[in-house]
Order: C-alpha cells, then sequence, then structure tokens
C-alpha cells in the first residue's frame, strides 16, 4: 500500500509533471521524456549534506551528513564543500533564483543545517532565496518535493535517491568520489565535485537554450524568412517583390509568364500561379 506521501507524489505527477506517466496517458510524446522543451520552468533541486557541506570529508560509513554526532556549535564551524560557492552563485542566477535544497532529515539536524547556512552566511553568497528549503524523514520523498517544485536537475550523493527521481526529474547528477562498487548507471550523470557540477548543468542549460532558438513558423519576429515577407528579391536581373514571386518565376523560361508573374498583386496569388501554371510554367514541387 503506498504511503500519503508517496500517494500525493503519484497524484501530482500524473496531473502533469511527470513526463513517463504523461507519456503512457497520451498527454506527451516521447521527446518530452528526459529532456526540457523550450517552455519549461527550469529549477534545480540540491542536497545539504555532502553536497553543500561536508562534501569533502566522505567516508565509507553510512551517514547522512557530519553533523550527526556532532555538537551544535561544532557542526556550524564544519565545512563547506569545495568550490560550493564559486559555482553555485552562477546557478542560482541562470535559475532565476528558483534552486532549492531537497535535504532528509529530522527536526533536530533541520534545525543544525538552518544554523549553519545562517553561520557561512549562504543566502547573501549564493543569492538563493532563504524559504527554498524542503526537508523529509525519507529520501524517497524527494521524489515528492521534485513533483511539487517542478525541479527539472537535481544534484545528490545517493545513487538509491536519484532511483526514485528517475523518470520525474530530466537531469540527474551523482555528486562526489563514490564507492569503487557503485557504477552509475547512464541515465545519472557522475560530478565528482562541484566544478564538474557547474559544467554538466552548463551544458544541459545550453541544450535547452538552443532549443528556445528554433524556429517552427514564420510569424511575428520571424515573419521576414517567409517567401510571402514584403522584401524585393532579385533573380536573373529582374526584381520581384517577394521571394515567393522569384520562386514561381524560376519555374519557367518563357519571359512573358515571368511578367505575368511579376505583376501578381501579391505573394499568394504568385502561388495560386504556380499552382495553377498557364502553359509553360512546371509545377515543380
Amino acid at each position: 500500500m503506498r504511503t500519503d506521501m508517496a500517494r500525493r507524489c503519484f497524484r501530482a505527477a500524473r496531473h502533469a509533471r511527470c513526463p513517463e506517466i504523461r507519456l503512457r496517458r497520451g498527454l506527451a510524446t516521447t521527446d518530452d521524456v528526459g529532456m526540457e522543451s523550450a517552455e519549461t520552468t527550469l529549477v534545480l533541486g540540491v542536497d545539504f549534506g555532502r553536497v553543500i557541506q561536508g562534501g569533502d570529508t566522505l567516508d565509507a560509513t553510512d551517514v547522512d551528513t557530519q553533523f550527526l554526532g556532532a555538537s551544535y556549535h561544532e557542526a556550524l564551524r564544519s565545512p563547506p564543500t569545495a568550490c560550493v560557492f564559486d559555482v553555485l552563485p552562477g546557478l542560482v542566477e541562470q535559475f532565476d533564483g528558483r534552486v532549492w535544497i531537497i535535504s532528509k532529515c529530522g527536526h533536530r539536524i533541520r534545525e543544525v543545517m538552518l544554523g549553519w547556512l545562517d553561520h557561512h552566511d549562504f543566502y547573501t553568497r549564493t543569492g538563493m532565496p532563504r524559504g527554498n528549503i524542503r526537508t523529509c524523514a525519507k529520501r524517497a520523498d524527494k521524489a515528492v518535493h521534485c513533483v511539487d517544485l517542478g525541479v527539472t536537475h537535481m544534484i545528490d550523493d545517493r545513487l538509491d535517491v536519484h532511483t526514485h527521481l528517475r523518470g520525474i526529474v530530466p537531469n540527474l547528477y551523482l555528486f562526489g568520489i563514490q564507492p569503487a562498487t557503485t557504477r552509475p548507471p547512464a541515465w545519472v550523470t557522475p560530478v565528482p565535485n562541484w566544478e564538474h557540477a557547474g559544467n554538466a548543468i552548463q551544458a544541459s542549460l545550453k541544450r535547452v537554450n538552443h532549443s528556445k532558438t528554433r524556429i517552427d513558423s514564420f510569424t511575428g519576429e520571424h515573419r521576414f524568412l517567409s517567401n510571402f515577407a514584403p522584401y524585393p528579391t532579385v533573380f536573373d536581373g529582374i526584381e520581384y517583390p517577394t521571394a515567393e514571386h522569384a520562386y514561381i518565376a524560376a519555374k519557367t523560361l518563357d519571359p512573358d509568364i515571368r511578367a505575368i508573374v511579376r505583376a501578381t498583386p501579391a505573394p499568394g496569388s504568385a502561388k495560386a500561379t504556380g499552382d495553377h501554371p498557364p502553359t509553360g510554367l512546371d509545377r515543380g514541387p
């Protein structure tokens, strides 16, 4: 039986955000799965323990953060992961502030985490909004927050977390040096440190930005690219009112027919001439 949190995750994903569920229900195409469209709002999720904090002191023990077993003041003094304050501010800017800490922790560790963030002046140094923090009691429940926030990119140091996020978050980044026994699958991107994480996310953003430049209609600002745009076009030394006029005229060598095409009042009329050509005009493709 699903837990209440799991049911919430399923309902939210079903209603639009999980591409694999949308695909099964006929609401998306296969191109939607694993790749954001140009209209997607980009949201970055970041784990805290061993990603933002303590990432340089990782050992093989199964602990969530360096905070466990430490006093409050010792925890506050624990260092940030190398380069986090060099890379994360740029990501916060590129994601327009839509960066969230998503951490599995109890009430006590949450309070220590909040204290650590203030102690290290985290919000000022990164630009991340102070309220952008989500916590949960189980790692699997990070999926609930990711669905609720519409997370498109997630950095976490645990492969089991990414397994829960697969099919929900398109871009998954496995942070830190992993045990030799861990073989990351193809659907997650290994990033051993913040420099690699930044580069991998930048590459993802470039793919999204490239899709934004795709032109799929000759309207609005791209109207000038249409054959029907009102810009004179010279062909064989003769000026035609539009590129469409010139294109239709190119289908014949008869100067009289070319004159008829050139004299048509609008590009639509020129096209109609091509669709119903007089003798001597090649209909063409």
